[in-house]
């Protein structure tokens, strides 16, 4: 698979008394990550 011209990587957050972070599990590895993805110019 080639890699597009800009990739993002994204942790969700929530500022209050105790940080919340958001991770989301993989369907095709069970591990954990922010929201990932990439594009294409224009």
């Amino acid at each position: 698979m080639a890699r597009v011209p800009f990739q993002v990587l994204v942790y969700l957050y929530r500022r209050t008394a105790e940080a919340e972070f958001a991770l989301f599990r993989r369907a095709d590895g069970g591990w954990w990550q922010g929201i990932a993805g990439g594009g294409e110019e224009g």
